[in-house]
């Protein structure tokens, strides 16, 4: 029975090595389809789309490929640091992020507990 188990999981992992296979060649030709369609028009469709047909790696590619054709010069960055477009106050920040002053004193109890406590059980134990 064993064996049986053994051939079936060998024919698995054949079979999933093959599927691989399958779709990264797959992706390749995507991939080259579409550097070859990137000066190609947009097409617009109707009907929304319910599931892609592509690879969640090649839609990673392919953002990272927009994103690196879109990115900002150094002069943009610096502009835009200098020149903000939303002025935050202290008073609105501590309004919406009261939380976490008061989430870092508990940690910072509770760490000082656990801290005291392994000190005395180091006293305590070893007698």
């Amino acid at each position: 029975m064993s064996k049986r188990k053994e051939r079936s999981g060998q024919r698995l992992n054949r079979e999933l090595l093959d599927r691989a296979r399958e779709q990264a060649q797959g992706m390749e030709a995507e991939i080259a389809e579409e550097e070859k369609s990137s000066s190609a028009p947009v097409k617009v469709s109707a009907q929304p789309r319910t599931s892609s047909t592509r690879s969640t790696a090649a839609r990673l590619r392919a953002r990272n490929h927009e994103t690196r054709k879109s990115k900002m010069s150094g002069d943009d960055v610096a502009y835009l640091l200098a020149n903000p477009t939303k002025v935050v106050t202290e008073e609105e920040l501590h309004a919406q992020y009261g939380f976490v002053l008061a989430d870092l004193g508990s940690m910072g109890i509770l760490a000082a507990a656990s801290f005291a406590i392994l000190l005395v059980l180091a006293f305590i134990l070893p007698k």
